[in-house]
């Protein structure tokens, strides 16, 4: 009890570790899991963090870009009002502004400008003379635009560049569209700086899809201009600067093209607020969008900037988790297969230990088992032989089933023994050649009482003679066991074929009979140890289930095989093939079941 119980502590044991392992293996996983989404949120804050600062980033260049494009305006503009100031309003002349042009490099420094111009302020009263003054510059049809009757007139006097589009807006008088007028009011009554709304330039008047611009004034006055009342009373006009937002915003544009962002330019000083300008990111999505109200000059702009947050690869925070998790899966799967392949490899020294002692057991029981069952056969012998006087036919009854259950408890006693042996690898073959038909013949006598019991036929055919190298003994045993099974298990009235032929370079045996037969599926426990087959007969015949079994592993002890072929109802037939030869040397089954 005390073997078994150290067995059985060190199974549980064996099924302790393996929870164990399953446990840990669990735990990297989640622990692993764990790290994996803290450090995807730690990465997700990072990223969330960076993409503010990003979309801030760019909003602020976005406000700087646009600064500095209508202050390099302004400068320029201040410089135009200079040479204005220092010829006088009314003694400016068209050589004087295109000197100006070109020695300050306008274009250069302004190379989105669509233009520079100087408007005049003209009273009705001096309109003629106005008029007179550009005829006779050489524009015999100079003439304001559009045409009527107005107490004042600010037309475009000088423009450059003065090439074909911009000679489209020579003599436009911009008090009459509203938005020119009120950017000029603004910028007389204040005496600095104005921007006109979104509005459509003469030149662009013709178009089918005119684009948007935007004018930025500076006024001139000729005398005393601090006061209110001074300025409206002592304006002599304007010089401006022509320009569209998506031009002086293209650079800009491109740039955050290339990063995924894009914009939107609302003017919002009146009601309703006019769009300025937009663009789109390239990926055709505003993604998050961050704003600001910018004072530009004298009116309010209102720039909404979109983008979408950008990917890095597989840094992102869902590929970061998901990655951590099959990371922390494989981990675990390893950290278990490598505990599960050593709790085999300990699983398997245990089975083979408790192997070993099975067998040892076993064969301790057995031989100490087989010695009073012979003593019991003697004394049932010596009883049966009338040493102790005549017995009376009830008593010699009772001694012959005496006999016969000894007999059985012998012979099953003998395959345990056979079988511990050659699990223990101590079962030596003692080969020697002999008559193998014989040995047949033998077998089938033997079995003579048990067939006739069942009044079933026996059949025995083949070869008379034919020596064969082996065991006697363990062959006989295999062939015993064979007939004894066709025999057990065969219906009343039937016939056992028993044939023995001799082949090229082996001999064969077949036994077959019309008994119950096996069914498909139950052919591979035939041959199992202590594995027996359920049917009619399993019952009434009773067995060890050994006999297949060992059986089998002395066929193969001797190199040969044994087959069966049967389906359930309809009989069996086992092959037994052996070598005619073999080694010399003593061979040693040992059993790896």
């Amino acid at each position: 009890m005390d073997i078994f119980r150290r067995f059985w502590s060190k199974k549980q044991s064996l099924q302790d570790l393996h929870v164990m392992a399953i446990v840990v293996a669990l735990v990297l996983v989640l622990l692993g899991s764990l790290a994996s989404y803290l450090s995807a949120f730690t990465t997700q804050r990072q990223h969330t963090q960076e993409y503010n600062d990003f979309k801030q980033q760019q909003l602020a260049l976005t406000t700087e870009h646009i600064n500095q494009k209508i202050a390099d305006y302004e400068q320029i503009l201040l410089a135009a009002a200079s040479v204005s100031n220092v010829k006088g309003g009314q003694g400016l002349t068209r050589a004087d502004w295109q000197t100006f042009y070109h020695s300050s490099q306008v274009q250069a420094r302004a190379p989105k400008a669509l233009a520079i111009g100087y408007v005049q302020h003209v009273n009705a009263d001096a309109l003629p003379d106005y008029i007179a003054q550009r005829q006779a510059e050489g524009f015999a049809d100079f003439a304001i635009t559009p045409s009527g009757e107005r107490a004042s007139y600010s037309p475009i006097t000088f423009i450059e560049p003065f090439d074909v589009v911009n000679q489209l807006a020579f003599g436009f008088d911009m008090q009459t569209d509203p938005a020119r007028s009120a950017a000029m009011a603004a910028a007389r009554n204040s005496g600095t700086f104005a921007l006109t709304s979104s509005v459509v330039l003469r030149q662009d008047m013709d178009k089918s899809n005119p684009p948007k611009s935007i004018l930025l004034y500076y006024p001139l006055y000729e005398g005393p201009h601090d006061l209110l009342a001074d300025r409206q009373a002592n304006i002599t006009g304007y010089v401006y600067m022509a320009f569209r937002l998506a031009d002086i915003m293209s650079v800009r544009a491109e740039a955050l093209q290339k990063v995924g962002a894009g914009y939107v330019l609302t003017d919002i000083t009146v009601k309703p607020q006019l769009m300025v300008q937009s663009t789109t990111p390239r990926s055709g999505k505003t993604g998050d969008a961050v704003q600001k109200d910018l004072q530009v000059v004298d009116r309010r702009w209102q720039l909404q900037q979109f983008s979408t947050p950008s990917q890095q690869g597989w840094i992102t925070p869902s590929g970061l988790f998901i990655s951590g998790c099959l990371i922390s899966v494989l981990l675990g799967g390893f950290v278990y297969l490598l505990i599960d392949r050593r709790l085999t490899y300990l699983r398997h020294l245990h089975d083979a230990e408790i192997q070993d002692t099975r067998n040892e057991l076993l064969a301790l029981a057995s031989h100490q088992l087989r010695t009073p069952a012979s003593g019991v056969k003697q004394y049932l012998g010596m009883l049966q032989a009338g040493y102790f006087g005549d017995l009376e036919p009830e008593q010699h009854s009772v001694i012959t089933k005496a006999a016969t259950a000894n007999d059985r408890q012998l012979e099953i006693i003998d395959q345990l023994l056979y079988v511990a042996k050659a699990d223990a690898g101590q079962l030596n073959l003692q080969q020697t050649e002999f008559d193998f038909a014989a040995v047949i013949k033998n077998a089938t006598v033997n079995l003579t009482a048990a067939a006739k019991a069942k009044q079933l036929n026996i059949k025995l055919q083949g070869r008379k003679q034919l020596p064969l190298v082996g065991d006697e003994r363990l062959l006989a045993m295999v062939a015993e066991n064979l007939i004894s099974n066709a025999v057990k298990y065969s219906y009343p009235n039937a016939s056992v074929w028993i044939k023995l032929q001799g082949r090229v370079d082996h001999v064969e045996l077949t036994v077959r009979d019309e008994g119950v037969g096996i069914a498909p599926e139950d052919h591979g426990k035939l041959f199992q140890k202590f594995s027996r087959i359920h049917n009619d007969l399993s019952v009434s015949e009773g067995g060890s289930g050994l006999g297949l079994y060992l059986a089998r592993v002395l066929t193969e002890a001797h190199g040969g095989t044994l087959e069966v072929a049967s389906s359930a109802d309809k009989g069996a037939l086992f092959t037994l093939r052996l070598p005619k030869t073999s080694a010399k040397e003593q061979n040693v089954a040992q059993l790896t079941d």
